[in-house]
């Protein structure tokens, strides 16, 4: 090992080659650890989003619901006269 420090310290173009390349190499390393945590991120978003639709989906029948109840209600207190 101490060789071959010995002959990196001796060629300074490669030992600089050789920090640029771990820099990168450690660049690489965090992009990728940054890309995993966005996936994570879309996922919860994709998650979230079906379960707003899913929501939207039950306010809507609510609403349906609610406007059927309310002209049901207005029918029969026509019939009624009220």
């Amino acid at each position: 090992m101490a060789n071959a420090n010995a002959k990196l310290e001796s060629n300074p173009e490669q030992n600089i080659l050789i920090k640029q390349l771990r820099k990168q190499s450690f660049n690489l390393m965090e992009l990728r650890n940054k890309f995993q945590t966005l996936k994570k991120i879309i996922q919860k978003i994709a998650q979230n989003g079906n379960i707003t639709t899913i929501f939207q989906k039950d306010m809507q029948e609510l609403e349906t619901l609610i406007k059927t109840t309310i002209l049901e209600i207005i029918n029969e207190s026509d019939k009624l006269n009220i």
